[in-house]
């Protein structure tokens, strides 16, 4: 079995668009219950100048219920990915059940701490 490396995929020679800087912006946990902040967020990186990133979106958020029976959200990451971003699918629940001996950082972490969406640029 061969290996391949990222710089496989590099040109041989560099164009202006390859000597360019990019950055990836993702948005994670995007679904029906964190639309409207997500939303606030996207004007906000667009009004700074980003103007596509890529949405991870969870299907079933915690269980709170599939993100296609909600017409509205659908509708508005489709108008999202028309607009260039791409949606990409991020876990399924996004959630983590409990581990055997977890210390209090670790269950305040994956408890409280990622349910909040803090943003500030």
């Amino acid at each position: 079995m061969s290996t391949i490396a990222a710089t496989d995929f590099l040109p041989l020679v560099p164009t202006a668009v390859a000597s360019r800087d990019f950055m990836v912006v993702s948005l994670h946990d995007v679904a029906p219950c964190t639309q409207q902040i997500a939303n606030t967020i996207i004007s906000e990186l667009a009004r700074r100048g980003v103007d596509v990133c890529s949405l991870l979106v969870v299907p079933d958020y915690h269980h709170q219920g599939l993100f296609t029976r909600n017409q509205e959200f659908v509708s508005w990451l489709r108008g999202l990915e028309a607009d260039g971003h791409e949606v990409a699918i991020h876990g399924y629940f996004h959630e983590r059940p409990p581990r055997e001996k977890e210390n209090l950082r670790d269950k305040f972490l994956t408890r409280f701490y990622t349910e909040e969406v803090n943003f500030t640029i």
